[in-house]
């Protein structure tokens, strides 16, 4: 005879995200603190963007974060995202009562990285207080990795 058994009911007691703003001054996305114009391989640099809460999607069909390099006039490529080891991506609540929160997106420059000009993106999506969630993007000005 098979038993079947009962399902364990699941409890989620982490309260869902409400809404996010931007705040007066800024959007989603916006760029507050950029990595210095030069950096030199085997350092770390950062960048902190304006963001929404990462539970408002997930992006397991993207990344929250590219590190890209100028490969032409105009076009970038992909030198590193959230999978990779020397990434690091840090929300941070800044506002429990306005939904108020800030990304932090660090990249520890391998030796082998090759010299040129990179900058970073971030990805993300901010809920509106009426419901409704939209995504957003934005990057930090572009920087020279340098020997």
């Amino acid at each position: 005879m098979l038993r079947m058994a009962k399902e364990a009911a699941i409890h989620n007691f982490v309260p869902g995200v409400l809404f996010d703003t931007a705040g007066l001054m800024h959007r989603f996305g916006d760029c507050l603190q950029h990595p210095p114009s030069k950096v030199k391989r085997g350092t770390t640099v950062s960048a902190k963007f304006v963001a929404g809460h990462p539970r408002n999607d997930i992006m397991q069909e993207g990344s929250f974060l590219r590190v890209e390099k100028l490969i032409g006039g105009d076009e970038w490529s992909v030198a590193a995202t959230d999978a990779d080891w020397d990434t690091k991506f840090i929300w941070k609540r800044t506002s429990t009562l306005i939904g108020g929160s800030e990304v932090t997106i660090q990249w520890e420059i391998p030796l082998d990285t090759p010299p040129g000009t990179y900058r970073i993106r971030h990805f993300g999506h901010y809920k509106q207080f009426l419901g409704g969630i939209h995504p957003y993007s934005g990057n930090t000005p572009s920087f020279q990795v340098e020997d």
